[in-house]
This record gives structure tokens, sequence and C-alpha cells, in this order.
């Protein structure tokens, strides 16, 4: 009969809501506030017992049971919040420390709206969920920030945050007074005029280029200047300031940049020092000379691989930390697009059994656009799982590019180290500002595993992968604008077996070109074809040297001016896996 049916349907009913009670994490609660000023719970979910340790039966039997509970220091916010909301009939949001009947203080956060009842009395229905493991997340990150500050206080320099429209420092670590010798009141006072009223009346125009040079700076980009200022004793000091954009506006203009600086005067003054030397002993001075040449070299080059070691201990870093969230992000789609499809299930046959809804579910129908609603909730679970799926293979590529446990020579798949370094590239290949986007084409041969330094190599491809992509910008700047679309930027990666001895990869862009009588010298140590502040020199001759001494490789250049450059890397193959790819 359909009384029979309706009660079925209602324990049914009843029955889904108590599941779904006892598998949210929290407690689902209802709190009622009656006239007379008296209190009780006339709902309290199961997990109660669980999550607090108290029954629900025995809390809906004495409100004060939960209540007695709140840490002594959280009981008047608790009982103030409860009032507003109760006077405004506004949401109520609370936050505070409970003390468990085992005695655990574990933190908690509630959540109800209220509704006002004819008879005067106020009904909240909401949630609680434990917050303690975000609570203790907050303050271990203020810990850090502390102890980032610490650290930078202890930095043997100047670290500085400079707004650039405010025109003064928002930030510096304890280092500008212990080299300068003001106060931090006297740096407070000067505001805005810290910088010209310091800087020796000779620099002002080299730090006004400098200013002027931050709009047109790229993100990770670094400028570097020298200049002197003067400290509170009256000594000009010389100062290197290394700076970086930090922040931009809605509009991509930078607003603010970051810095460091440190005293190079002893410096300064021992290049003065040299200077007269080389006067008096000019001959003894270029002896001098070529020997400073040859250890900056030296030092810059294991300055440049201390970099990569650097960036490739943080990818693989950064690979890590992502690659836990987002297996467990991806292990619970398919489970969520299980209980998506089931509760939307649930809503059809809703609406098969009940085709004559009430008006109140007929407007939250209209309100929610219940079919646009349904029919995206698939989309969006569906885009959540490709999303997934891409950030999981971009972390294989970013640990596939640092190779950090290979420090030895063993058997490496050449293709996934290219593949990697266009991952890694993959934001210079986009289109940016007028040019199209650059067109990379892979002519991979079939080629065996190959014994090396996977990650040097990888550096190498690097170093090679990114000169072609400057170089297509190059070109790109000479090109007028109607031609753009029709000359696109064009890298080609070659890949084939020379012999049984030696492999090769050949990398070709559609470039600018290397003038002829510059070939030559692109392997040279601080040699560069760039603009000043573009590049440092070093990158080929580091590839050079990975491959021809590291190796026992080749490394050619091949190249026209107008029509582009190919690299030739040869590896030997002598010790390779005969198990091809």
């Amino acid at each position: 009969t359909e009384p029979k049916q309706a009660e079925e349907a209602l324990r049914q009913s009843e029955a889904r809501f108590q599941k779904l009670a006892a598998n949210l994490p929290g407690v689902i609660y209802q709190f009622l506030l009656r006239s007379d000023g008296s209190v009780n719970f006339p709902y309290v979910s199961p997990a109660c017992r669980e999550i607090l340790g108290l029954n629900s039966a025995a809390i809906q039997q004495d409100a004060a049971l939960l209540t007695d509970l709140i840490h002594p220091e959280d009981r008047h916010s608790y009982y103030e919040s409860i009032a507003i909301s109760a006077q405004n009939l506004e949401p109520w949001r609370w936050e505070g420390r409970i003390v468990l009947p085992s005695g655990n203080l574990r933190w908690f956060q509630g959540n109800s709206r209220p509704e006002a009842k004819d008879n005067g009395d106020i009904l909240w229905d909401g949630l609680i969920i434990d917050i303690t493991d975000r609570k203790q997340a907050e303050a271990a990150l203020q810990e850090s920030e502390r102890f980032v500050e610490r650290i930078a206080d202890a930095t043997p320099g100047i670290l500085y945050l400079y707004d650039l429209e405010e025109q003064r420092n928002v930030y510096t670590n304890s280092s500008l007074g212990e080299i300068l010798g003001y106060s931090a009141e006297e740096i407070q006072a000067m505001g805005a005029s810290f910088l010209p009223q310091l800087i020796h009346p000779e620099d002002l125009e080299i730090a006004a280029q400098q200013m002027a040079e931050f709009s047109t700076m790229q993100d990770g980009e670094i400028s570097e200047i020298e200049y002197r200022m003067q400290a509170a004793n009256g000594q000009w000091l010389w100062l290197q300031s290394r700076n970086s954009i930090f922040s931009r506006n809605h509009d991509g203009k930078p607003t603010q940049i970051v810095g460091f600086a440190q005293d190079i005067t002893n410096r300064k003054q021992a290049e003065s020092a040299l200077r007269q030397s080389e006067t008096r002993e000019r001959e003894r001075a270029e002896q001098l000379e070529k020997a400073l040449m040859e250890l900056h070299s030296a030092q810059a080059q294991l300055v440049q691989t201390e970099k990569m070691s650097s960036l490739g201990q943080l990818v693989a870093g950064i690979a890590h930390e992502i690659n836990n969230p987002v297996n467990f992000i991806h292990a619970n789609i398919t489970y969520l697009k299980q209980y998506t499809k089931q509760l939307l299930d649930l809503v059809v046959l809703y609406e098969a059994e009940y085709p004559e809804p009430t008006a109140k579910i007929i407007d939250l129908i209209e309100e929610i656009d219940l079919d646009f609603l349904t029919e995206d909730l698939i989309k969006i679970v569906g885009s959540m799982q490709v999303g997934t799926d891409r950030i999981r293979q971009i972390v294989l590529s970013l640990r596939n590019f640092s190779r950090l446990d290979e420090a030895e020579m063993k058997p490496v798949d050449i293709h996934a180290g290219i593949e990697s370094t266009l991952l890694i590239l993959q934001h210079r290949l986009k289109s940016r500002d007028k040019r199209p986007e650059i067109a990379v084409s892979k002519e991979f041969g079939k080629l065996p595993l190959v014994e090396c330094y996977a990650s040097q190599i990888n550096q190498v491809f690097m170093n090679v992968i990114a000169n072609g992509i400057d170089a297509i910008e190059e070109r790109y700047q000479n090109l007028p604008a109607g031609e753009l679309e029709s000359n696109p930027g064009r890298i080609v990666i070659c890949t084939k077996v020379v012999d049984e001895k030696t492999i090769a990869i050949e990398i070709s862009d559609n470039g600018a070109g290397i003038p002829e009588e510059t070939i030559d010298r692109i392997f040279n140590p601080f040699f560069t074809t760039k603009v000043v502040g573009k590049g440092t020199g070093l990158g080929m001759s580091i590839s050079h040297s990975i491959v021809v001494e590291k190796h026992q490789g080749k490394l050619d250049c091949i190249s026209q001016i107008g029509k582009g450059t190919s690299f030739i890397i040869q590896i030997p193959n002598a010790k390779t896996n005969d198990r091809a790819l």
C-alpha cells in the first residue's frame, strides 16, 4: 500500500542519512537556543564518539557535557560567537581548543547556519571538524618564517625588498645597519630619499638606469650593479647589488624587487692597487692577468656546475614533494567519480519516484540549475583526472632530468633525457609577446642505452636547446611585424647510430645564425654572441668540456647567417647495452 511504501522510503532515506553522517569526517549536529536562554543539542551524529570521545545520546541529554570540554581560554570566544550569530542570524564559525575526556588537547572548527523559529527559538544546523593538523602546520609555518628571518639576519650582506612604486625599502635585514652604520630609525626617517641621499653623485646615473631596466626584466633574470654609498661615519663604501623581480601588478608591471648587496670596498681597493701595479710593471701585470683569467674561468665554471647541481637537487626535491599529494589525489579521483555517479543516480531515482517535488525543491532546482550542475560535475571530475595525469607525467620528467642518484656512468635513455629537457624549457617554447610558438620536431632513431653521466648530458641538451631558442628570438627581433607568422621558429632534434661505437644527437634551429669568423670561438670560456647581460659565455664551454673531456666525444657546430645553426653531439657507444630503445 502507499502508506507502507512511504514508510519504507522514509526508512531508507533515514538510513542513508545516518550512513552519510557516520562517514563524514566530522560531527553533524543541531544546536538549539531557546527563547528562555536554555540550550540543548536536538541531534548529534554518531561520529561524536570517535571524534570527541562522547556519546551522542549523552550530549543530547546534557549539552554541558560538550561545552564543558572547551578550553577555559577559548570559552569566552565561543559564547561570544554564539551570541553574535543569534543576534544577527549570521552563519556561525568558531575555532578553539577542546580537552577530550582522554586528556588530549585538540583544535576544532565549528560551522553552522542559524534559523529563527516562530516561538523565538534559534536552531543551528552545523558541522564540527578536527583542525589540529592544520593548526600544527600553521605553527610550523610561523616557526619556519622566524627561522628564515634569523637566517636573513645572519647573512653576511644586505638582504632587502624594495618597492618601486613607493621608492623605499619595505624590508631589510640587520646587516644594513651593521655595514652602513645607520640605526633603523634613521633609515626609516630617510624614506624615499634613502638612495638619492646616500648614493655617490657619480653613481646616481647608473642607479637610475638600472631602475629603468627593471620594467623590461624577465622573472628569474638577475641584474647586477656596483656603486658607492656613504656610511654614517662619512666613508664611501663600494657595494655590489644583485637584483631580481619579486612581484608584479595585474598588468605585469614590476612593483617590487628583491636584492642582495655586499660590501666590496676591499675588493675595489685591491683592484685599484692592481691597476697601479700594472702601470709600473706591465709585463708582470699581463702575466698576473692571465693567471687571474684562468682562475676566474675555473671558478666561474665551478659556480656554473654548482648551479646546475643545485637546479637538479631543487627539481628532484620539488618532484618528490609534488608526487606524494598528487598520487593521493589521483588515487581518490576514482572513488570521487564513483561517489559522484551514485549521488547523481540517487537524484535521478528521486526524480523518478517523486515526479512532483515541493515548491521549495523546484525553486532550489531552478536556482542551482540542476541539469547544468549534473552535466558540469561529471566534466569537472574528468578534468581533474586529466590534470593529475598531466602532473604525474611532469613529475616523472622532472625526476628524469635531475638524475641525482646517477653520479657515476650508467646506461641511460638519451631520448628520455631530451624529453625531460624539453619539458623544463616548455615555457620558453610557448608564444610570448609577438613571437609565435617555437615548434619542436623530434626525428628519433633507434638508439641503445648509452653509458654516460646522465645529469651532465642533460645539461648539454639544456644549454644547446636554450641557445637555439635565444637565436630564434634574436631573429624575430629583426623581422618586420608582418613576417612573424610566416617565419615560425623551429627546432629539430635528430638522433641516430653513427656506427657500432658512436651515437649522434643533432640539434638544429632556424635562428639568426653565427658569423663564420666566430664559430671557432663559441666553445671558449666567456665568449658569447649575445647582448650584455643575456649570457655568461660559459654554457657552450661547459658543454664542450662535458662531451669532449668527460665522455671522449665530439661537439661540432655548423651555422649560416640568417639560416640557422646545428650542433652535432657524438658520444662513444663502446660500453652501451645492446638492448635498443
